[in-house]
């Protein structure tokens, strides 16, 4: 029986061209195969890329689940990503854990809040924690209007020293994928001090952002 498939030799710079004739359901069906897998391939690799994050479930194993009753969904999308610092003693990785039960006691029994304040934390040697379900608005002590703000806090007192310099480009990368994550720009972020009346996150930190690390978030965004 003649062969389905009828081949074209064409000989040129001595390569050679093989033209095939599919049947026209297949001509149809293997663009879409090599669409969907590379579609699958793509977001396989956005997932290997997104920043490792540390879940509260696994920082605070026995603290319980939020009050959602004593939370605020958002009511607008995310438009800005606020930076802030804990003031808390700088302290090795290794008490980071324990310093944000501590926080998150004092924020849910002291202050009265459903969950701790900030939607994520940035460590002394660069871990990342999970605060507050980004989907509700954060808590603060300060008056601003916290409804569409994600809130980034480093760990620690950055009032006369700067976090690590590992810290610091950890942030700037996290940043840049938060902003990426709501489709926003670099000029969506902004400090505590910038929006509120206080000294969070700290002079260092405030002068560091203003004089290099909104620089670097936008150089990282734009790579």
């Amino acid at each position: 029986m003649k062969p389905v498939i009828d081949s074209l030799l064409h000989l040129s710079s001595f390569r050679v061209f093989r033209v095939f004739r599919r049947p026209p359901f297949q001509q149809g069906l293997v663009p879409c195969l090599t669409l969907l897998g590379l579609l699958f391939t793509m977001a396989g690799s956005a997932e290997e890329k997104a920043m490792p994050v540390v879940s509260r479930a696994t920082w605070d194993p026995d603290g319980g689940e939020s009050d959602v009753a004593k939370m605020k969904k958002h009511g607008k999308p995310i438009f800005s990503i606020v930076l802030h610092h804990t003031q808390t003693p700088n302290e090795p990785a290794a008490m980071e854990r324990a310093r944000l039960r501590g926080i998150r006691r004092f924020h849910r029994e002291d202050k009265g809040w459903g969950e701790i304040a900030y939607h994520y934390f940035v460590g002394a040697e660069g871990t990342l924690y999970a605060g507050r379900d980004p989907g509700h608005a954060g808590d603060s002590g300060t008056r601003y209007d916290l409804e569409g703000r994600l809130l980034v806090c480093v760990l620690g007192d950055f009032m006369e020293r700067l976090p690590s310099e590992t810290t610091r480009a950890v942030l700037v990368d996290f940043v840049v994928e938060r902003l990426r994550e709501h489709g926003l720009k670099p000029d969506a972020v902004t400090t505590h001090q910038m929006v509120a009346a206080t000294d969070c996150p700290g002079t260092a930190l405030q002068e560091w952002f203003k004089s290099e690390g909104k620089a670097a978030i936008e150089r990282a965004y734009a790579e």
